[in-house]
């Protein structure tokens, strides 16, 4: 959650689907988001959402983006904005123009640049680290609430 203004933005819970499929149901994740929006914010009860977005989740294993290029050729990536996507995309659209026109100096540093790229594992261990890593939020959620 993060106040914008006179305005609120509440993120929701990442949903994995088996083998990374989208979601077969949009307005079921809207619905239990609104749910959890008004759990925490009872008073809100009354007010109209305005915008609400929803899509695929680029995660890495270290959920921290990813920056780079394929050795010897000018394809660049980058992704798993996982969490902060708006602001990451926009840190690494700026990386990447500058490292596309050759001015690394700027983000030689940035930790993103530095390891190298770690495939997820296959299914079904992959649906189990998510659902756990899942359940351990939550679990901090819950605890947090009672601190």
């Amino acid at each position: 959650m993060r106040l914008t203004g006179d305005r609120i933005l509440f993120g929701g819970r990442v949903q994995y689907h088996f083998g990374l499929e989208s979601p077969p149901e949009i307005d079921n994740i809207f619905a239990r988001l609104h749910e959890t929006l008004l759990e925490t914010f009872p008073s809100l009860h009354d007010i109209a959402i305005t915008h609400r977005w929803c899509g695929p989740v680029a995660i890495t294993w270290r959920r921290t983006p990813m920056i780079g290029s394929r050795e010897n050729d000018n394809l660049w990536f980058a992704l798993g904005y996982s969490g902060m996507g708006v602001s990451l995309a926009t840190l690494c659209g700026r990386a990447l123009a500058d490292l596309v026109t050759g001015r690394e100096e700027p983000w030689s540093n940035l930790l993103y640049l530095k390891d190298p790229l770690m495939p997820l594992p296959p299914e079904p261990l992959r649906i189990i680290g998510f659902k756990a890593g899942y359940l351990g939020m939550r679990f901090m959620d819950f605890v947090e609430r009672f601190r």
